[in-house]
């Protein structure tokens, strides 16, 4: 044989172990599919307004109705990943390029809390509502398994970079990650 034909024979085996993982590996149509709804909405998600954000993560969150906890947590892998792009970007920024972007997130964040306190208890969930202590550790823990000591590292830069450009605006500090994703601040 020689090395065309060689070549060819890899790229045509490639193809096929590709296909073959494909049909077989088991991935369900329905995560898939949410995963492109997801890497879609994110790919955008500084263009959006907040009623597209917010009828994207409707349209997400129905789509996972019916998901596995192991589905939920290969789901959720994307929006970390993404993310801790995003702060790794934020935290090379060149100090006025990151004061804007940080006016950015916080003004999102208060776009987002704003419309949560005007819609009450109206859409929230119930998660977390009626869980005993030993669940809350277990969850905790499970978010603690799923991220590094780099990545809890940067998210509290994050966070401290955020609270003190909070404080320069004259808004209230935010307590943990869920401020960051316009919970606000805890009381």
């Amino acid at each position: 044989m020689n090395k065309k034909n060689t070549l060819a024979a890899t790229i045509i085996l490639a193809l096929l172990a590709g296909v073959a993982w494909a049909l077989f590996s088991g991935e369900d149509a329905e995560l898939v599919e949410a995963k492109q709804m997801r890497d879609e909405m994110l790919q955008k998600i500084d263009t959006l307004s907040s009623e597209e954000r917010k009828s994207g993560r409707e349209a997400i969150r129905e789509k996972m109705n019916n998901f596995s906890p192991d589905q939920r947590r290969e789901f959720g892998r994307g929006f970390r990943q993404f993310f801790m792009k995003r702060i790794d970007k934020l935290l090379t920024m060149p100090p006025e390029e990151q004061q804007q972007e940080l006016d950015k997130w916080i003004d999102r964040m208060e776009e987002m809390r704003g419309n949560r306190e005007a819609r009450g208890n109206e859409g929230r969930s119930d998660r977390g509502g009626d869980i005993t202590s030993a669940e809350r550790d277990q969850r905790r823990k499970g978010r603690l398994d799923r991220t590094t000591p780099e990545m809890r590292a940067k998210m509290d830069a994050m966070k401290d970079l955020i609270n003190n450009r909070r404080e320069e605006r004259g808004l209230e500090p935010i307590k943990g990650p869920r401020g960051m994703f316009g919970g606000g601040p805890r009381r």
